[in-house]
């Protein structure tokens, strides 16, 4: 699946229990509405809804994401799950 170079984005929101479809599963987790701030980046202003939990991350990425607070700046790679590229997980936190 595509990985996004990396993003800088920063948290507008946190939501509990958002909808997230996990190999065909549809479970409820943590998610953050991410605004692109990355002023070079074709859809800076645009706003996305991204997992801050998610089976798929390991332990350091997923402490990480949960110690975020709403306006936060972060760049973040992203990865595709779905060949449409509408759902996206965090790859990679970059420093």
């Amino acid at each position: 699946m595509k990985v996004t170079k990396p993003i800088n984005m920063r948290l507008i929101d946190i939501q509990q229990n958002v909808p997230i479809q996990i190999n065909q599963l549809l479970q409820h987790k943590k998610s953050g509405w991410f605004k692109i701030i990355d002023t070079s980046h074709s859809k800076v202003g645009l706003d996305f809804c991204i997992p801050l939990e998610h089976p798929e991350y390991d332990e350091k990425l997923q402490n990480e994401l949960s110690n975020l607070d709403i306006e936060d700046n972060i760049c973040l790679k992203l990865q595709s799950m779905n060949k449409r590229n509408t759902l996206w997980i965090v790859k990679e936190i970059i420093q």
